[in-house]
């Protein structure tokens, strides 16, 4: 799902993630992001109370370069170890695209 939506007074965004889960901001805190005004180079989201229905958006597809997802447990996650850690980052571009593996 992963779905951003303008709401109908056109002053805050809606962000709905795959479970249905809301966040809000405003337009503006969000355009001075786009603009690289924002000082601190992110929005901080609220999370609203409702959810959204399962069957209202499609669900997103799993992205990922190398072509195969190497699920984390989110619970060993750290600010080291997350997707936005410097490490992980410039593992990301070390990678090769492509691993030959022996299969038998």
């Amino acid at each position: 799902m992963a779905v951003i939506k303008l709401t109908s007074s056109k002053k805050a965004v809606l962000f709905i993630d795959d479970e249905g889960n809301t966040f809000i901001t405003s337009v503006n805190f969000l355009v001075g992001l786009l603009n690289g005004k924002s000082p601190y180079g992110f929005v901080s989201l609220a999370r609203l109370p409702g959810k959204v229905a399962d069957g209202r958006f499609k669900k997103s597809k799993l992205y990922d370069p190398s072509g195969v997802y190497e699920n984390v447990d989110s619970k060993t996650l750290s600010t080291n170890t997350d997707v936005l850690s410097q490490k992980v980052l410039k593992e990301g571009k070390e990678k090769k695209g492509f691993v030959d593996k022996k299969v038998w």
